[in-house]
């Protein structure tokens, strides 16, 4: 369901909001509402990406520097997923040569 909510912006902010919706074709009133809804979008997806960090590194999953692997143990992983056949993502996507 919309709801009609009002705003009080400076005359300049006014203008350019009158002029960006006039080139988008749409009313400033939907021109906002899209702007609000961008907003709220990345902020939820922040705080869910966040909230699933910290629902791994509660498992135990590695993430912040104090956790890293030293360059061995990065070699020794390396070394041991190459040789099992499997392959790390990054190294499907690159051709040879």
């Amino acid at each position: 369901m919309l709801k009609n909510i009002t705003i009080t912006v400076e005359e300049d902010v006014a203008r350019w909001a009158r002029l960006e919706a006039a080139a988008k074709e749409t009313s400033v009133s939907k021109l906002v509402g899209r702007m609000l809804e961008r907003e709220m979008r990345a902020t939820d997806e922040y705080w869910k990406a966040l909230d699933r960090s910290t629902k791994r590194s509660k498992k135990g999953w590695p993430i912040d520097a104090a956790n890293r692997l030293t360059r061995e143990q990065a070699h020794e992983t390396y070394c041991s997923i190459t040789t099992t056949g499997r392959t790390r993502p990054s190294m499907r996507t690159r051709r040879p040569g």
